[in-house]
């Protein structure tokens, strides 16, 4: 038993375990060049720019086409790629080819 895990006990008056610290999720920004897909693995492209709402993904390195991602629809990670909640088709419907209208600047 370490010192961390007996202070917590005192502080809380029983012997529980103190509860796990939580993981870190997508909220973070990803490198430049993390590949991202699609939930159904197709391949969108790479991301270039982030903002705390939005990751621009490249869908050719060096083009200004791509997906304008929310944060929020990062489902995951497969190996070194981000994972998308959603198909590419999806992503075409909900209109994150065009640039958010309050997005980043």
């Amino acid at each position: 038993m370490d010192h961390m895990d007996e202070r917590a006990r005192e502080r809380t008056g029983n012997a529980e375990q103190p509860a796990a610290r939580e993981e870190p999720t997508l909220g973070y920004v990803a490198p430049m060049g993390t590949e991202v897909r699609a939930r159904d693995g197709e391949r969108l492209g790479q991301v270039a720019a982030a903002w705390p709402s939005h990751v621009f993904v490249e869908a050719t390195p060096g083009a200004d086409a791509g997906y304008w991602v929310p944060v929020e629809a990062f489902a995951g990670t497969e190996g070194t790629a981000l994972v998308l909640s959603v198909t590419r088709d999806e992503a075409d419907r909900r209109g994150w080819t065009e640039r958010p209208l309050l997005g980043p600047e």
